[in-house]
């Protein structure tokens, strides 16, 4: 996370430098963004080689990865993963349908949502708030 921070503290500064100081446009955020990934892989290549910490490369010893460590990230970060993409790819869906709807039904959608929220807001359901939204959808359906 520290690592993560530094980079984007980095990158604000870069493209504050290089875009607003510079005026450099693209090519100033281009070469922030490289500077803070450098920045971040020469911090990284620092604390790996402490030999202090649980993941560390000790210097002239050969590279042997940990094989039981790698199945526990795994196992965590696989399921987690393929969540995340099935889920990204659900709202890709949903997302893609409602467009294909047209401005006017999403409009109303929109509208009808709102309108329910403030009726539930507003209490039981013999409320004015009820009276308000049967306005609103049957305006919205003419």
């Amino acid at each position: 996370m520290l690592i993560a921070g530094l980079i984007n503290i980095v990158n604000l500064i870069g493209n504050s430098l290089f875009i607003f100081v510079f005026k450099w446009g693209v090519g100033g955020a281009a070469l922030s963004s490289v500077l803070s990934r450098g920045t971040a892989a020469v911090a990284i290549t620092i604390l790996l080689l402490n030999p202090e910490h649980t993941v560390s490369l000790r210097r002239g010893q050969r590279f042997r990865p940990d094989k039981e460590l790698i199945r526990r990230i795994l196992q965590i970060g696989v399921p987690n993963g393929l969540e995340n993409s099935l889920f990204q790819l659900g709202r890709v869906l949903v997302v893609s349908m409602i467009s294909l709807f047209g401005t006017t039904q999403i409009y109303r959608e929109c509208a009808c949502e709102q309108s329910g929220r403030r009726s539930r807001h507003s209490g039981s359901g013999d409320e004015p708030g009820d009276d308000n939204r049967y306005r609103a959808v049957h305006r919205l359906g003419r």
